[in-house]
């Protein structure tokens, strides 16, 4: 439905039943949002679309048509979810996160973190937050257990990928539930279940920051590849090591896990000291090659971590920035014995 104003400064502008529109299943509608000239309706099964910019204040001249029917099994689980951007129309879906991009075509966008909708499948906010080019989302869990209640999914559309942020507990301990969010004078604002206001400080990234009035606390930074998909068992291409480039901006460790066919669990793990990093040659540059444990495997994945090793202590700036990481690829070594559909 639409508000209609008589022109008549005396009147407020109200609702008509004339200036609906129905769905023709009969469904709830969860949520819309634009796309250019185009407007997205969400239902928690499907997904429509209305042209147009349908009637004028006095309720003539419409130009509404039918809704379009865009997918019959792709609704909205959640109206918070529902955010535009310059890609498009974004939502969380039964599937996940789902795009309805400006040629109105569907993608689902949040494979990389379906599990963690799972674990945190409720919606509270979305938030463009364009000067960073992230589509911003605040979930939590059913319950207030545990000590990580809530999380921050963020989906740079620039680059086509997501990030998690981890929400601390308060300094009594308690799991931090995040029930909002908003965009104002481009800063990005969250709201707790306790009634706190926490805000993004885009200037001060050290680890010591004083939350309130407790002690100072370890971030920890963790950053996790997509899974590469080298060769499969019957070829000759091999995945020797990972090459990791970072650059050391204050004291900690860092933990380089590896992980193979899809595994929820690393095969290995390579730990470095807070010293035994300060003592490279290369420092503040730090580049480590760490060796595959599997090398003859479908898909692989390196996560990243920096820790306080207990020498480190708080750390006294942001731990480690992170330029890339190289995967060293290779033919397989040595004489091989070829089968024999391909002997000559």
């Amino acid at each position: 439905k639409r508000f209609y104003s008589t022109g008549d400064i005396r009147y407020a502008p109200e609702q008509n039943e004339v200036l609906a529109l129905d769905i023709a299943s009969g469904e709830e509608v969860v949520g819309c949002g634009a796309i250019d000239s185009t407007i997205a309706v969400l239902t928690t099964q499907r997904t429509y679309a209305v042209a147009g910019a349908g009637p004028d204040d006095t309720g003539g001249n419409s130009d509404w048509g039918s809704p379009r029917l865009i997918s019959a099994d792709v609704g909205c689980i959640a109206a918070e979810s529902v955010v535009e951007t310059p890609a498009g129309l974004m939502w969380l879906s039964r599937s996940g996160f789902v795009l309805l991009d400006r040629s109105l075509g569907l993608q689902t966008i949040g494979e990389a973190v379906r599990d963690l909708v799972v674990t945190y499948p409720i919606c509270t906010s979305a938030v463009l937050v364009p000067g960073s080019y992230h589509v911003r989302w605040t979930l939590h869990t059913d319950t207030k257990t545990g000590t990580e209640a809530s999380v921050i999914v963020v989906y740079d559309y620039r680059i086509g990928q997501w990030l998690t942020w981890d929400i601390a507990p308060s300094g009594a301990g308690l799991a931090v539930q995040l029930v909002g969010a908003c965009l104002h004078d481009s800063i990005y604002y969250v709201c707790t279940s306790l009634g706190e206001v926490i805000y993004e400080d885009a200037t001060y990234s050290r680890d010591n920051y004083p939350f309130g009035t407790g002690a100072p606390r370890w971030i920890t930074m963790s950053v996790r590849s997509g899974w590469l998909q080298v060769a499969g068992q019957s070829t000759w291409q091999r995945l020797w090591s990972w090459i990791p480039l970072l650059r050391r901006e204050g004291k900690g460790g860092l933990s380089i896990a590896l992980y193979e066919n899809e595994e929820t669990s690393p095969s290995i793990t390579y730990a470095f000291t807070n010293a035994a990093l300060a003592a490279l040659s290369t420092a503040p540059t730090v580049q480590l090659r760490v060796g595959a444990k599997k090398q003859l495997a479908r898909s692989h994945s390196v996560q990243i971590t920096d820790t306080d090793d207990g020498a480190a202590g708080v750390s006294d700036a942001q731990g480690y920035s992170c330029a890339g990481i190289t995967a060293v690829i290779g033919a397989l070594r040595g004489p091989s014995r070829v089968i024999k559909e391909a002997r000559s």
